[in-house]
């Protein structure tokens, strides 16, 4: 049996509706609240038989003010120039040597191995990954595939290509080969940031792309060394 049904009985011209439903599940107030958007929605339908059931609102008029309005207010004021890296980036900055990240490995049965990851550590690392990642060709709006597990360096990365200025794309190295491709393929996504690991993977994948698409693959040691250390990066997004 369902937790709740709704059954119709024709009678002469008219049609007898019960509902059943489960107490243990729901509660009365769901059952009555079901019974009544159904009713406005049969409503609706017979003063315009026209329009689709889609374009129909069951609420009572109270009741979609709420729910679609009053809730629905989510604007937000923010300072001319506000963004989402420069918040990160102010957020890191106040406290520094707060640790932002922790990851736990077992090299072994009897041993478990914390790696932590500071705030300094985190502006530092990604920064380098940035300017690797400007070398490497990335800018603004360039979608950058990101081919890994997510232990610590995976969020390292994904803040080094958004402050790169490129789009962050994520993809489960667990994945089969045919659907990595696909998604490469829609995002056309021409590098890859990966480890040594998933070559065998990417080899796979590059097999099954388009001709046109001929990603990059970039590993991830590689991002920490940029030849230019230096060099700006560009404006906030």
């Amino acid at each position: 049996p369902f937790d709740l049904t709704l059954s119709a009985i024709e009678d002469g011209d008219e049609l007898i509706f019960y509902l059943v439903y489960n107490r243990d599940v729901l509660e009365s107030r769901v059952a009555a609240d079901f019974l009544d958007h159904y009713e406005r929605l049969l409503d609706a339908l017979a003063g315009s038989p026209e329009r689709s059931v889609a374009s129909l609102c069951s609420l009572a008029p109270a009741v979609a003010e709420r729910m679609l309005v009053e809730w629905n207010q989510t604007r937000v004021e923010t300072p001319p120039g506000d963004t989402v890296l420069g918040r990160i980036a102010q957020a890191l900055a106040r406290r520094p040597d707060a640790i932002v990240a922790e990851e736990a490995r077992a090299p072994d049965a009897s041993t478990t191995a914390i790696t932590q990851l500071s705030a300094r550590q985190l502006d530092q690392r990604s920064a380098a990954a940035a300017r690797s990642l400007r070398e490497a060709g990335v800018g603004a709006e360039t979608p950058v595939a990101l081919l890994a597990h997510r232990d610590l360096e995976f969020w390292v990365v994904m803040l080094g290509i958004l402050r790169a200025g490129g789009a962050y794309l994520p993809v489960d190295p667990g994945l089969p080969a045919e659907r990595v491709a696909q998604v490469l393929e829609e995002a056309g996504a021409a590098l890859v940031v990966t480890r040594p690991a998933h070559r065998a993977l990417l080899s796979d994948v590059e097999q099954r792309l388009d001709a046109a698409l001929e990603p990059r693959a970039l590993m991830v040691d590689a991002l920490w060394r940029p030849s230019r250390p230096d060099a700006p990066l560009p404006a906030a997004i």
